[in-house]
């Protein structure tokens, strides 16, 4: 057989099988193919002889006859030829199937198993396909999965429409479970229709993908942000926690450059610089600080590490951010508590000292406004200087109370002449570009508070409106009138009963804030300032002091218009008033028996003379010890002790045990300049009658004898 006449053989062996009648039959599915090597001329150049017309036209698949060779006589087919040709053309079908690195499977159309190749054996964990052949195919399908995939085969048995791949629960023989993938195509086989099942093992790909699933999980529920950019720093991806931190939106992120979504302090060399240098290195780690879109800084620790495949590529550049806005401002919270208590700690070593050189002034300032005519100018001067005694009084109270050493007592005050004295105050501090006006309208302007914390108020309040007009100046306006707040009051003050307040009102003429902000502005440590200019504290602080005193404060603000913080506190009522104003009398007298005990002598003298003019008969002593010896010997002699507590030898708490030991009913009055161990609350367990804070006026220490004297029953 010569070689053009073997490759035709070769070819019509693909497209047809040998029958036992020696003849071959074309599957009458497949068109004739154009001669081997793309030859243009047809494979067969004359037509074959066809068994009868009457087969074809019934259906029946054409049987060849003979094949012409292109000449004129015919050349008949040898059998033995097409039975060879046949044989090697299948044996090479087989050696490719057998080495697929699919699992390739025949089943009938009673999905039994006629061929399966050693990988799909190997799949389903047999030793090689003898093992299926004859097997239902249901048998490697966990039951939950069966009828599906077998219907699917059914369907296309019947023509019908199939998805190209079907997934489900493999059984392996060993009875292990495994995740498996197959497709099919319709054939014949041996003459009979069938199918081809393709198989594969995707337990692994399945794993990847419950893994790869599973870490984008973790990274989406994660509480640290992260970014993953590309080799030129363009956004890829970035999670969950990124979007709620940063206030971007996904589609504003990803596909821009890193560096555009980083608005540090000052320009913007820092992160230019940065970006530079993990081109080089790849690695960084350090703080950073990103701006939010509502115009607010966060602080981060970032990370920056490479992402490579396993040939060491570079893919992709991974940043993790960890907000720590929240731990630098207590950071920063921490070192001012730290700073405040260092004050604290100098301002009551000093307090004791300072307040008795103010009790010597203030003491003799009283004694010689009783010797001199009123309106004479001596006695005015003496008036300037037991007021500016008092002030330097109150100054030492609110250095104690700012560091925390001093609780401050609701008194009643006069808010028109504090709003001018703070204003002073504040003038120093803010810069010359903003303009300060207050304004104080007709009307009662007395609440009960502290001086201290009211002036606190006022201060932050315009100390946050000077930030929002630092870059151009403007002008701060304080306004303080009475408002009547009814039962109908509007929504800026559903909580406030109705009612009698005083309304203060501090207003600026900077940038304004957004609705956002001001849904925010009372939070504690929320601040837009960048780090370093605030803690976020100031306007909390506010919020919490006016929740104290029994009122409220609002805000009204729009961008570019400016802000108005507004405090209402209850106005003392009239009847209240009345009786605080009772006790601006004329300090009471009396003529019980009093031992005045203080190591500093001009002090003891000093209060002597004070209690002398008063009516007392009075013994002053400089000594706690000779105090003591002096009660003890005569016991009955003294109706009230009053001493000071810090001194040598005894303290004033000691002493003041020492005489209740002896004589339980004396009160005692103890007072100090300024004690870590003493307070009211102390003062009270161990008997002592009233704690009085130095420098004291001749009032104050009146209105307590005589307090101490009622309480015991002995007045006279």
């Amino acid at each position: 057989m010569d070689e053009k006449r073997s490759k035709r053989l070769k070819a019509l062996s693909t497209n047809g099988r040998m029958r036992q009648d020696g003849l071959f039959q074309l599957d009458a599915t497949r068109e004739v193919p154009p001669l081997p090597g793309g030859s243009a001329e047809p494979f067969f150049p004359r037509p074959l002889s066809w068994e009868g017309d009457e087969k074809r036209k019934a259906g029946n698949p054409p049987v060849a006859h003979q094949v012409y060779d292109g000449a004129d006589e015919t050349a008949p087919i040898p059998q033995a030829g097409l039975e060879e040709t046949f044989r090697d053309s299948e044996e090479r079908y087989r050696v490719v199937a057998e080495n697929a690195t699919d699992g390739i499977a025949i089943v009938t159309d009673s999905q039994s198993f006629v061929f399966v190749n050693k990988k799909c054996a190997q799949i389903f964990g047999f030793t090689n396909g003898d093992e299926l052949l004859g097997l239902p195919m249901g048998g490697i399908i966990h039951p939950d999965d069966r009828d599906r995939v077998l219907e699917t085969v059914r369907k296309s048995q019947r023509g019908e429409h199939v998805p190209p791949r079907c997934e489900f629960k493999g059984l392996r023989k060993d009875g292990g479970l495994i995740q498996a993938e197959a497709s099919e195509a319709r054939t014949t086989y041996r003459g009979e229709p069938a199918t081809i099942v393709y198989f594969r093992d995707i337990t692994e790909r399945k794993r990847a993908d419950e893994e790869r699933r599973r870490l984008s999980l973790i990274a989406e529920q994660a509480p640290e942000m992260i970014v993953v950019t590309d080799n030129s720093g363009v956004v890829q991806y970035v999670n969950a926690a990124f979007l709620k931190n940063s206030g971007r939106k996904w589609e504003d992120v990803v596909g821009a450059h890193v560096l555009d979504c980083a608005a540090g302090v000052g320009n913007g060399s820092f992160y230019e610089a940065l970006w530079a240098r993990l081109q080089r290195e790849r690695k960084w780690t350090g703080r950073i600080t990103l701006k939010r879109q509502d115009g607010g800084f966060n602080e981060f620790d970032v990370h920056v590490s490479p992402m490579r495949n396993s040939l060491g590529d570079l893919l992709n550049q991974v940043v993790t951010c960890r907000d720590v806005t929240a731990e630098v401002i207590l950071g920063q919270q921490l070192r001012q508590s730290h700073k405040m208590e260092a004050i604290g700690t100098l301002a009551g070593g000093i307090a004791h000292d300072f307040n008795n050189i103010l009790a010597a002034i203030i003491g003799n300032a009283e004694l010689a406004l009783d010797d001199v005519p009123e309106g004479s100018g001596v006695h005015h001067n003496l008036e300037q200087i037991f007021q500016a005694s008092q002030r330097a009084k109150d100054l030492v109270k609110q250095i104690l109370a700012f560091s925390r050493r001093d609780n401050q007592e609701a008194v009643l005050v006069e808010a028109g002449p504090l709003v001018a004295e703070t204003m002073k105050l504040l003038r120093s501090s803010i810069p010359a570009t903003i303009d300060i006006r207050h304004r104080v309208e007709p009307g009662r302007d007395k609440i009960m508070a502290d001086a201290a914390r009211l002036q606190q108020i006022l201060m932050n309040l315009c100390s946050n409106a000077a930030h929002a007009m630092r870059e151009k100046g403007g002008v701060i306006e304080v306004v303080v009138r009475e408002h009547q707040v009814n039962e109908d009051a509007s929504a800026p003050l559903p909580d406030l009963p109705a009612g009698s307040y005083l309304m203060i009102a501090v207003s600026d003429t900077g940038h304004g804030m957004t609705a956002n902000l001001m849904e925010r502005i009372f939070d504690p440590f929320f601040t837009t300032k960048k780090p370093g200019e605030g803690t976020g504290m100031g306007l909390a602080v506010v919020h919490g002091i006016v929740k104290s005193l029994n009122g409220a404060v609002t805000v009204e603000s729009q961008p570019g218009k400016g802000s108005v913080f507004t405090v209402y506190l209850p106005i003392v009522a009239r009847e209240t008033e009345r009786t605080v104003q009772e006790a601006t009398l004329p300090p009471p007298g009396g003529r019980e028996r009093i031992l005045f005990v203080d190591d500093e002598a001009p002090i003891a003298e000093m209060n002597c003379a004070i209690l002398q003019r008063l009516g007392y008969d009075v013994t002053a002593l400089s000594s706690s010890t000779e105090a003591f010896e002096v009660f003890a010997s005569r016991p009955g002699a003294f109706d009230l002790v009053i001493t000071d507590q810090t001194m040598p030898d005894l303290t004033g708490a000691e002493l003041a045990k020492r005489i209740k030991s002896i004589r339980r009913e004396t009160p005692v009055i103890l007072v100090t300049g300024f004690s870590e161990t003493m307070d009211a609350e102390r003062a009270r367990k161990i008997g002592i009658h009233q704690l009085l804070m130095k420098p004291i006026i001749k009032q104050e220490l009146a209105e307590a004898i005589r307090s101490a004297m009622e309480s015991r029953g002995k007045a006279r």
